[in-house]
């Protein structure tokens, strides 16, 4: 997950060149212990856990975390998703995702004047959440 980069600069002023060298040095990798998911109230747990992009186990790649946040917001469920990496141990540790969902029924109402077709109202009512299946 930490990830240290150095870049050292040697100028050579009478051949006017420059070189530069980048030093990566990787942190120790994090491994997945456990995923926790809490604040889904209405929704499944599968239907969250289906967008994790993470496996226990494996190694924590902070691109699949992004994924993972993406993937849940997508799912247009939540308010808020925020995943965390929790524990004590730095070389293994927990996901826990904080959600806070959305109220399930939408609705929406418009309208509008045309000179054609006169006065339109419109009005739509949507449920986000069947039966906790998004």
């Amino acid at each position: 997950m930490d990830v240290e980069a150095e870049l050292i600069t040697t100028r050579d002023s009478i051949r006017n060149h420059a070189n530069v060298d980048i030093r990566v040095t990787p942190g120790q990798p994090v491994q997945l212990r456990s995923i926790v998911i809490r604040g889904n109230h209405r929704t499944k747990r599968h239907v969250v856990e289906r967008e994790v992009m993470l496996e226990v186990g494996q190694p924590v790649a902070p691109s699949r975390l992004a994924d993972t946040r993406a993937n849940l917001y997508n799912l247009d469920l939540f308010r808020l998703v925020s995943p965390d990496l929790v524990g004590d141990d730095l070389g293994s540790q927990d996901l826990l995702i904080r959600l806070q969902e959305r109220p399930n029924i939408l609705l929406e109402a418009g309208g509008g004047v045309s000179t054609d077709h006169g006065i339109r109202t419109t009005g739509r009512a949507t449920h986000r959440n069947i039966a906790g299946l998004g």
